[in-house]
């Protein structure tokens, strides 16, 4: 007989495959010109998936751990666009924790060490009036010692 038939079909998708994390960039930065001790860095990060019908770009999250010591110290994903991560540091050896998640639930993490050195040269500061006693000269035998006034 001719008759009318109906059924709902469901279809289940499963992604088990984690985004992938990119980062260019170096991860020593140095300064021979900064005076507040701050050094600014930059480098890329992104993270493609391909959960979808083409590879996407998936959402980052980077958090700072200073000093390296195995604490987060806060959240700077703020600082992070258009695939960009700019902004400054302290001297030291630092690590970035960027997480990425996909659609589908998936994470992946990465750490990014990065190294802030300082280049700049001590400033001598001299104080009027002070005396001061000179070492002996290595290249002098006589071991001859003086003293020198700056004014």
């Amino acid at each position: 007989s001719f008759g009318y038939w109906q059924y709902t079909q469901h279809i289940t998708v499963y992604d088990t495959i984690a985004p992938e994390i990119m980062i260019v960039g170096q991860d020593t930065f140095a300064s021979e010109t900064e005076t507040n001790c701050l050094v600014p860095v930059e480098w890329m990060v992104s993270a493609v998936d391909v959960c979808g019908p083409d590879t996407t770009e998936v959402p980052l999250r980077i958090a700072i751990d200073l000093g390296a010591d195995g604490v987060l110290d806060g959240d700077v994903t703020d600082q992070w666009s258009d695939g960009v991560f700019s902004g400054e540091l302290p001297y030291g050896a630092h690590l970035f924790e960027v997480v990425a998640q996909d659609a589908c639930g998936n994470r992946t993490a990465e750490t990014y060490p990065v190294r802030v050195l300082d280049r700049k040269a001590p400033a001598p500061i001299v104080i009027d009036g002070l005396s001061v006693e000179l070492m002996p000269d290595q290249e002098d035998p006589t071991g001859a010692t003086g003293s020198t006034k700056v004014n």
